[in-house]
């Protein structure tokens, strides 16, 4: 049997291991769960389906809504598959995060089990203390189930868990087929105008409202000061200030001195009593 040459041979197994390498590297890139719909954080923490994380329970921000601590760091948890009322939903949705308060106290340890991110970039979560508190609420009337988020969760537990929450007339479900779900509430929101009302202005004075109305006939004399009784007309054409006359009483006359007789005041001051006196004519200078 004849032998293979040397550098043959060293030809032949780099084309060996240069495909083992190719695909290895394929295998690698295809098995990796890569989803732009589901990002993963840039802190590494899981998203969807490993298992569950340790958390601390911060505060309740409302019916659906928490703030936890994982490791050192702060993440805002939105409650998987359900949908509590609004705080804008009174008395509903204050009622559903002090339900939710009472059962996620700050500083109680809980297990998260995450489903997704959304688009606000909360971690989309089932939370577990000593229940499950995403079935709870929706068990005891606290929330609807979210009927387009369902599906991340055990559907068929949730919708029996409202059925009974319905039949039982519980919290959100007391008036008869519940009251407003939150979605819809949310959406009649975002459609109505988002700017304010405008306050109502005082109506306008008409034109010439400055000056007084007539006064009815006997009505007495108008008020010092105010012209009445003039037209539309009268009232806004230009009147030479001359014309204009106070209304008002008129000032005491300077009282006579002690002894002086009284001057007569002819009963016609433009024609004299007696004979007009004839009219002197000056005299010419002598040359």
């Amino acid at each position: 049997m004849d032998r293979i040459p040397r550098p043959r041979a060293l030809l032949v197994s780099l084309l060996v291991v240069c495909g083992l390498g190719l695909l290895l590297a394929a295998a690698l890139i295809w098995g990796l769960p890569l989803r732009a719909s589901d990002p993963t954080p840039a802190s590494g923490l899981p998203t969807t389906g490993e298992g569950p994380i340790q958390a601390t329970v911060l505060r309740v921000g409302d019916g659906d809504s928490i703030q936890v601590r994982i490791g050192g760091e702060k993440r805002t948890v939105r409650l998987a598959c359900i949908d509590a009322p609004e705080l804008d939903q009174p008395p509903w949705g204050a009622a559903s995060r002090d339900y939710l308060k009472q059962r996620l106290r700050p500083g109680t340890p809980v297990q998260l089990w995450p489903k997704a991110i959304d688009r606000y970039g909360r971690l989309v979560a089932e939370v577990i203390g000593e229940l499950n508190l995403n079935l709870v609420l929706v068990e005891d009337g606290q929330a609807f189930v979210y009927p387009k988020h369902v599906h991340q969760c055990h559907a068929a537990e949730y919708r029996q868990a409202e059925y009974r929450a319905s039949r039982h007339r519980y919290g959100v479900w007391q008036p008869a087929g519940g009251i407003q779900r939150p979605w819809e509430h949310r959406q009649q929101q975002r459609l109505q105008p988002s700017h304010r009302p405008r306050p109502a202005l005082a109506p306008k004075p008409s034109w010439g409202s400055d000056w007084p109305a007539p006064a009815p006939s006997g009505a007495g004399t108008p008020a010092p000061g105010r012209q009445a009784g003039r037209t539309q007309l009268e009232r806004h054409s230009p009147t030479p200030a001359a014309t204009l006359r106070f209304q008002g009483p008129r000032p005491p006359k300077p009282a006579a001195p002690a002894g002086s007789k009284p001057a007569s005041t002819p009963s016609n001051p433009a024609t004299p009593a007696g004979p007009t006196p004839p009219r002197s004519t000056p005299s010419q200078p002598s040359p």
